[in-house]
């Protein structure tokens, strides 16, 4: 599970500094895990079990990846006048 937490942690900080959306850092890795699973329970003919095993990992990732949105939300945001000063409206 702490294998699982650390990646979810660092692909959500990637995916929010990349997109800078928090909502895809912080949804993408769960989904991601649910989907995993119920590919892996439809393909041994079990999907019903694959998607429960899903929800359940992707339970724990959800936290992990909150917390890694979150950072990077904090981390990378700037305002349009920190990055381009000489854009700036004029009086």
């Amino acid at each position: 599970m702490l294998i699982l937490a650390t990646v979810s942690f660092a692909i959500s900080l990637m995916i929010t500094y990349l997109s800078g959306r928090f909502l895809w850092g912080l949804l993408t890795p769960p989904m991601g895990i649910v989907l995993f699973f119920l590919l892996g329970g439809i393909s041994s003919e079990a999907p019903e079990i694959g998607l429960a095993m899903g929800v359940y990992m992707a339970s724990f990732s959800l936290l992990a990846s909150g917390a890694g949105a979150l950072l990077g939300s904090f981390l990378f945001s700037t305002s349009k006048e920190q990055v381009e000063p000489w854009n700036r409206a004029q009086p």
